[in-house]
């Protein structure tokens, strides 16, 4: 059965097989098997233009971005493709 987090600024589901690591608005969600990966840094006080400088401060060389927007939400998107 899923598990559901939230916060005051989001909820997600996710399944059994997934693990959890944070509290509050730092949470990060993985497989153990190591297929699968996200991590969410929520607040009100960061703008678009500083939360994207910081993912691409902190996330591993060739990680691609874009916008993501989720209904309210809008943050930005990272992807790399290890192999």
């Amino acid at each position: 059965m899923p598990r559901v987090y939230q916060t005051k600024l989001w909820r997600l589901e996710i399944p059994d097989t997934w693990k959890a690591e944070g509290s509050g608005e730092y949470a990060m969600f993985f497989r153990p098997d190591g297929l699968g990966t996200l991590q969410i840094l929520g607040s009100e006080n960061v703008g678009r233009t500083d939360l994207a400088a910081y993912a691409r401060e902190n996330s591993p060389p060739g990680t691609l971005f874009s916008e993501a927007v989720c209904g309210r939400l809008q943050g930005v998107a990272g992807s790399r493709i290890e192999g």
